[in-house]
């Protein structure tokens, strides 16, 4: 499905960033854009360090930073974080699911990952079935 609930809470939390370059400076959609991407950038690596939160609880620390390494000598994540598409939108979601699971909060993981396919994939589904 395509839905419009991802770039809604971006613009939402932009709003703010928004309103002090208005204070600041002349506001241009060249800033606005940069914001934007720096703000859903921002909020895939808060669910990346959840993730890594889970990886040292469920592995131990040692892991969790060789996955921190592994992931950001990687292209591919990297550029994608503050790509405003729908799959970086549900891959937020997939790592803060993934975390929760790591955690040992299944069910929590359960509904992020209903809440992701839902809105955004279809094709998470993949990660609930076995």
């Amino acid at each position: 499905p395509r839905t419009f609930i991802g770039a809604l809470v971006i613009s939402f939390l932009t709003f703010f960033i928004k309103l002090f370059l208005a204070l600041t400076t002349s506001v241009s959609g060249h800033y606005i854009q940069i914001s934007c991407r720096c703000v859903l950038g921002t909020l895939l690596w808060l669910s990346f360090c959840y993730f890594k939160r889970g990886i040292s609880y469920r592995f131990g620390t040692r892991a969790a930073q060789l996955t921190g390494i592994l992931t950001s000598l990687q292209f591919h994540i990297c550029f994608y974080m503050s790509r405003t598409l729908p799959n970086t939108f549900a891959l937020a979601l997939c790592l803060l699911a993934y975390g929760h699971w790591l955690l040992g909060k299944s069910q929590q993981s359960i509904l992020i990952l209903a809440v992701a396919m839902v809105i955004f994939r279809c094709d998470i589904a993949v990660l609930i079935c076995p």
